[in-house]
């Protein structure tokens, strides 16, 4: 029985990912876009190198439930010179590859 809990224990502490994500990388810029019609802004998160569909551009869309949480998130990797893993959407790659929608930001 403890065995089983120990590893149940293990199992729920691990990192739960999705959809793919990256390897680690740095943010080394974090760019609002303002849409003209009026909407919430998007932004763009550059990374230090390529890592999923072949770019180091991804975006945050602005209208996206949880786009604040995910921008403080590529903001306090930016300022704090933090590492992170991006979790992209599952609809998968932008084509071309910048502009692939994050899903999540993971603060490492």
């Amino acid at each position: 029985m403890k065995k089983l809990i120990a590893l149940a224990l293990a199992c729920a502490s691990l990192p739960l990912s999705a959809e793919p994500t990256s390897e680690e990388v740095k943010i080394v810029t974090v760019r609002p876009y303002l849409n003209e019609g009026g909407g919430p802004a998007d932004i763009f998160v550059h990374t230090d190198r390529p890592v999923l569909c072949n770019t180091n551009i991804f975006v945050i869309r602005g209208s996206w439930g949880g786009a604040k949480e995910a921008t403080t998130a590529a903001y306090a990797a930016l300022l704090t010179g933090r590492s992170v893993k991006i979790e992209i959407h599952a609809s998968g790659c932008a084509n071309p590859g910048w502009q692939t929608q994050v899903q999540s930001i993971y603060l490492l």
